[in-house]
């Protein structure tokens, strides 16, 4: 979405990091996995929320005008992501779970968000994602 691209560039090249090393480590006795984690319920997130709409708040005519249709897409989708976050016991419950396997799977996706968008996003085209996702 918008005003995520640096943090999404650096997850896709973690994902293409972990999936090159699973690739090129099979057959040592370990196994690596990727776990893509939606939303986790916390006060990073919830104090994110405030901070895209204070931003907004403070922000020029100008930057509005040029900007604010951004920050305003990125503030709602922040707060619905905030209505399914899982919670943080849960993921680590779940990462405990993953790590004690005795052979895990390459990929995993914790939390509704995670399991919803990326399914959606494999299959549902380019225009009618960034739909659902309110672009």
């Amino acid at each position: 979405g918008p005003l995520v691209g640096a943090y999404s560039a650096s997850k896709w090249a973690l994902e293409s990091l972990a999936d090159a090393a699973r690739r090129e480590t099979t057959g040592m006795g370990f196994h690596i996995s990727l776990a893509n984690i939606g939303a986790v319920k916390s006060r990073m997130l919830s104090a994110h929320i405030d901070d895209v709409q204070a931003l907004l708040a403070h922000a020029s005519k100008e930057e509005r005008d040029f900007y604010g249709a951004g920050y305003k897409t990125h503030a709602d989708q922040t707060t619905k992501f905030n209505s399914v976050a899982i919670n943080v016991d849960r993921v680590a419950q779940k990462l405990l779970a993953i790590s004690d396997s005795a052979n895990p799977s390459p990929r995993y996706k914790i939390g509704l968000d995670a399991k919803l968008l990326i399914t959606l996003d494999g299959i549902v085209p380019t225009k009618l994602m960034d739909k659902i996702l309110g672009l």
